[in-house]
């Protein structure tokens, strides 16, 4: 898998769930945003409304802003789903967790909305109670700003929550694949830096279905386990372990294709320990499960 850092960005880079945000966000009159683990935005705003855009031009204001995102996106991340809470501004905001694989890599942001009643009690993040300064053209905006009731913005918050956490478990999924069938040929790419990694390969290649040790590989290259780990991903534009696991996938699907041999014999025949895990692993880059593609393949051969 890519890094989880990278791995929203990615995603959004090549649009769809930009899409899929800016779909959501006209049709709930809610502003969305999503950020990285560190808060850092990897998406356009969708639907920020004129009165936030005013109070994030002063930089006094722009400040708490930050501040509140920040607070809120960490909160998420701590209670593992949506929490929803007051701006310094008064607005009702929510921010709902995306996790893969049980690690937090970031959140979505949305809210800029008035509660339908105020009296209902909801966490402030910070103790600024800027909306009292609200005068003229600024408060105009507020007024103009959607209004919801608490269950129906919660009812949102758990609806986005849900959607992105599947749609994002999905999409890392299929980049996974693609990682696996990128390295399958086993080929060395032509970079500058693969001579030097070259050693590591060949063992690799003829070694992988045994445990495979950083350290191993880094002194048959002479270089730094951290140094190698740096070479190997500007070589294969992935991590070792998709490397390695996809060489394991490849050996099993031959296995599969062409013995009688139990899943489970298989599994540690081509170096996953645990047979389950290796099901889970087969069927999220090969869309089937084990004995699934083994029935396929056997079904494509007697149909020649």
């Amino acid at each position: 898998m890519p890094e989880r850092s990278l791995l929203l960005k990615q995603l959004f880079e090549v649009g769809d769930l930009q899409k899929l945000q800016d779909k959501i966000s006209f049709a709930t009159e809610v502003a969305l945003i999503t950020v990285d683990f560190t808060g850092k935005p990897v998406s356009a705003h969708s639907g920020c409304n004129e009165f936030c855009k005013r109070v994030r031009e002063d930089p006094a204001l722009r400040e708490f802003c930050q501040k509140c995102d920040s607070r809120g996106g960490l909160e998420a991340a701590r209670i593992s789903k949506p929490y929803i809470y007051l701006c310094h501004m008064g607005l009702v905001d929510f921010a709902t967790p995306v996790t893969l694989q049980g690690t937090y890599v970031g959140a979505v942001m949305a809210g800029q909305i008035r509660l339908k009643n105020p009296e209902q009690a909801l966490e402030r993040v910070t103790n600024a109670y800027n909306e009292t300064k609200l005068e003229g053209a600024l408060l105009s905006l507020y007024k103009a700003l959607p209004v919801m009731s608490l269950d129906r913005i919660d009812a949102l918050s758990n609806m986005i929550f849900y959607m992105y956490n599947y749609v994002i478990k999905e999409a890392s999924e299929k980049i996974d694949g693609k990682a696996f069938s990128d390295v399958a040929s086993h080929e060395l790419p032509a970079h500058k830096s693969a001579p030097t990694i070259q050693p590591a390969i060949k063992y690799i290649n003829e070694t992988f279905h045994k445990e495979i040790r950083l350290d191993d590989l880094a002194s048959l290259c002479d270089v730094s386990p951290s140094y190698f780990s740096k070479l190997f991903k500007k070589v294969f534009k992935t991590n070792l372990s998709t490397y390695v696991n996809g060489m394991r996938i490849e050996a099993a699907k031959t296995l599969l294709a062409r013995t009688n041999k139990p899943v489970g014999d298989i599994s540690y025949e081509v170096g996953f320990e645990d047979c389950g895990y290796f099901i889970k692993i087969f069927k999220r880059f090969v869309g089937l499960t084990p004995n699934l593609y083994r029935e396929s393949r056997r079904e494509q051969i007697l149909g020649e």
